[in-house]
């Protein structure tokens, strides 16, 4: 584990959305979202928030769904000759 995610769920002990104890970190953009869109530093200190498991795994869900349709989005804009593959 990167150090400053060790430092944020030492310093931020709460969960983001519910108030319970965090036990894990979620990125708030999405990785692949951040790949497909050309986002920098989605990996990065800022791109953290603490939750707690159910949270999380409730979150992670929506996540995949957002993740789908950008990668439908992107497939469409290349389909169509708007970006290069």
């Amino acid at each position: 584990m990167y150090w400053y995610r060790r430092l944020i769920l030492y310093s931020e002990t709460v969960c983001i959305e519910c108030g319970k104890r965090a036990e894990t970190l979620d990125h708030i953009i999405p990785l692949a979202i951040g790949r497909i869109k050309g986002l920098s530093d989605v990996d990065g200190y800022s791109n953290f928030q603490p939750m707690c498991n159910q949270c999380h795994k409730a979150k992670t869900a929506l996540d995949k769904q957002a993740i789908a349709a950008a990668k439908r989005e992107r497939g469409m804009v290349q389909w169509i000759g708007l970006e290069e593959p």
